[in-house]
């Protein structure tokens, strides 16, 4: 008899973005329902591919792509393909997004 992988969870710190919290997940059988973030969703699909719904309409996104969700937008997500997906995120507030910008206006002195 075969094993399932396992889902997997991780948060990391990125002290080079203040502390932002990153996670960085794999996951086979797992499927979120409809539900927001206070902050902004940057995430990579490192592996597989992801199917969600956002915008009103559902995506699949395969390796390789950057998904981008807006801060307390609607959205779900599970697995396109039986090998699940494996992905990195970032949530920023919108608070965090601005201080980032601010940060990156001042050094570039525009």
């Amino acid at each position: 008899m075969s094993r399932r992988p396992r889902e997997q969870v991780d948060y990391l710190h990125l002290e080079e973005l203040g502390g932002l919290e990153m996670l960085k997940a794999s996951y086979y059988q797992q499927e979120f329902s409809r539900h927001v973030h206070e902050g902004f969703c940057i995430g990579v699909i490192e592996e597989g591919a992801q199917r969600f719904y956002r915008t009103g309409g559902n995506h699949v996104a395969p390796q390789g792509d950057i998904i981008l969700v807006n801060a307390d937008e609607v959205h779900t997500g599970s697995s396109a393909v039986d090998t699940g997906w494996r992905y990195r995120a970032i949530y920023p507030t919108p608070e965090v997004f601005n201080e980032l910008t601010r940060d990156l206006t001042t050094v570039h002195g525009t």
